[in-house]
């Protein structure tokens, strides 16, 4: 999340960056752009490789695509709206009004919120479904997972329109690159922080550890067992939850790395959003990292969408074969009698 420490108010001057600033500043947003849109194509095919056409949708399933989806909107929507506003700032000398930094901060940590409490869900639904596995099909139903999902938008609005209409809590810092960032204060600022960041990362972090020693533990189980017919059809199912339970390992994992070094800068080297406030930017580029590339996270460590991502491309391609094909069967037809006419 884009919070700050920094002591910063809630206008600043817009500043004149040296030559060597302005190009940092041109490589960042054509980095940051580029990074953009390859996460949502990424986002789009893996939401088209994840979504179950020809099968009845699971919970998981659902879970999974909503994460997909979230991961969209802040491709699509919040990393666009953050350079536009800074694009703004500095070629067309437009700083935005305080007040307008609530609204957008809104959306931004709005969405990056849902997209730590989907993933603490997708966690918390393989935890049941390796502890619990008898038990799963009656406690993580698709109603049940929409219901997650609901409630995951629900709480995270509802955490935050406090903030953002009473001003409670935080306040805004405005930088003369146009950036807006939250610097949360009091109770109910560190209450804010918890709820939208660490509560999220806790959960997953700790899901992720006991799915890891149920892998290592399933591994030992089943290299010293003797396989029986009975056992192949269990056998499958386990392959399958602790393939997805390896997959939100990785993603967790993936997701950690690309947010270390906003955490890092606000713990460590809070001073750099007021002496560097272009380089300080590229901790946002590390975070749309995460939103960008989880898809191909999904893919390498699961090999049923590596299946269906295979099946699609090869389907797309063999109709591009047969449209070149048919293209090529009728210009001949139709170019035979313009020849004959400028002969004639």
């Amino acid at each position: 999340m884009n919070y700050s420490n920094k002591n910063g108010s809630s206008e600043s001057p817009i500043t004149i960056l040296p030559l060597t600033k302005q190009r940092e500043l041109t490589a960042w947003i054509a980095t940051t752009l580029a990074v953009s849109v390859i996460g949502i194509l990424n986002n789009i095919f893996v939401l088209r490789v994840t979504w179950p056409v020809t099968q009845r949708i699971s919970g998981v399933s659902l879970l999974i695509s909503h994460f997909v989806v979230v991961n969209l909107l802040i491709c699509l929507v919040s990393l666009p709206a953050s350079i536009f506003v800074i694009i703004l700032t500095q070629h067309y000398g437009s700083l935005i009004a305080g007040r307008s930094c609530y609204y957008i901060q809104t959306l931004w940590i709005v969405n990056v919120s849902v997209v730590n409490w989907s993933d603490a869900g997708l966690v918390g639904n393989r935890f049941v479904a390796l502890y619990f596995p008898h038990s799963y099909k009656l406690w993580m139903t698709t109603r049940v997972s929409a219901a997650i999902i609901v409630g995951s938008w629900i709480l995270c609005i509802g955490v935050m329109l406090p903030f953002t209409l009473a001003s409670v809590g935080q306040r805004v810092a405005l930088s003369a690159l146009g950036q807006c960032s939250l610097v949360v204060t009091g109770r109910l600022g560190s209450f804010f922080n918890s709820f939208m960041a660490f509560v999220p990362y806790a959960v997953s972090g700790t899901g992720s550890l006991f799915i890891l020693r149920k892998c290592f533990g399933f591994s030992k189980l089943r290299s010293g067992r003797v396989r029986h017919d009975a056992r192949v059809q269990a056998d499958a199912t386990a392959n399958r939850r602790l393939m997805t339970a390896r997959m939100l390992l990785f993603t967790f994992l993936w997701c950690g790395v690309c947010m270390l070094p906003t955490y890092l800068t606000i713990v460590v080297f809070p001073w750099l959003y007021v002496s560097n406030s272009v380089s300080i930017l590229w901790t946002k580029t590390a975070m749309a990292c995460q939103y960008a590339f989880t898809p191909c996270i999904l893919l390498l460590t699961n090999a049923d969408y590596r299946k269906r991502a295979k099946v699609i491309l090869a389907g797309r391609r063999a109709s591009a074969v047969a449209a070149a094909a048919d293209a090529a069967s009728r210009r001949p037809a139709s170019s035979v009698p313009a020849a004959r006419s400028v002969i004639g």
